[in-house]
């Protein structure tokens, strides 16, 4: 069920936070420009690196600098914000398992849609678009020297790499949206922001009109992600229709190099 919304006493934002739970609504004292001053970087950064690594720097040698700059801001930047600008206390409580266990049927279920429908159209009406990049995909994995252990690599990248932007993307922009917008513009607003690198993305090897229309089922699926968020308190459940997302994604692009 979704955390009740209750304005709080100063006094009980200083009590640690539960990673695992959705914030309410701060206090009225905090400043709306101490969230802007901490989300819009979170929200912006990643699609900037992405240009920058995928288009601007594409041929220099400081693209696996900036992809992995990029990664280790997305991992550090929440933390940081929360504390510094924030000024949440943050602690770790101890983990509610049961509470988390409930979350994985409807993520399950969620993310096992995303995927079949994600498959189908990749082998159905938009196998003539998948077909049309395949070179562009296969050049894209030479480069990143990931072909020869392509299955590792998108393991990594649908389990790993999903929690991260769960994390930070559910989480903390989110999660920190919902206390100084309503719900439905922090679910838009997180949306935006999660498409818009992908855009950059996807715009790469299938050009810019299609980028723009596969980044937007990105950010559809990101409004999905935070739903799950929102409906269960856990991001377990988002976590694992992420990954089912990721691996349909993965699968396409097995079949696309290896047939």
């Amino acid at each position: 069920m979704p955390v009740e919304e209750r304005a709080l006493p100063a006094a009980a934002w200083r009590k640690p936070l539960r990673m695992s739970t959705p914030l309410p609504p701060p206090p009225a004292t905090t400043s709306r420009l101490r969230f802007a001053t901490a989300l819009t970087p979170a929200a912006a950064l990643p699609f900037v690196a992405s240009l920058g690594y995928f288009v601007l720097f594409a041929d220099s040698r400081a693209v696996q600098l900036l992809y992995s700059g990029s990664k280790v801001f997305t991992l550090l930047w929440p933390l940081v914000a929360d504390r510094f600008i924030l000024r949440h206390s943050l602690t770790l409580s101890r983990v509610r398992i049961a509470h988390h266990l409930r979350a994985v049927p409807l993520g399950f279920a969620v993310g096992l849609l995303i995927a079949a429908g994600m498959w189908l159209l990749a082998i159905g009406p938009l196998a003539p678009l998948v077909t049309s990049a395949t070179p562009r995909i296969q050049a894209k994995v030479t480069a990143l020297g990931v072909a020869e252990h392509f299955v590792t690599y998108a393991l990594v990248i649908s389990v790993l790499h999903s929690l991260l932007e769960e994390y930070a993307w559910r989480w903390f922009l989110f999660g920190r949206l919902r206390q100084c917008v309503s719900p439905a513009s922090a679910h838009i607003l997180a949306a935006l922001a999660f498409s818009a690198h992908h855009v950059v993305v996807t715009a790469q090897f299938f050009g810019l009109a299609w980028g723009f229309v596969l980044g937007g089922c990105v950010g559809i699926g990101g409004a999905v992600f935070s739903w799950l968020y929102q409906r269960q308190g856990s991001l377990i459940g988002a976590w694992i229709a992420h990954i089912f997302a990721d691996l349909a994604i993965m699968a396409v692009g097995y079949r696309v190099l290896f047939g």
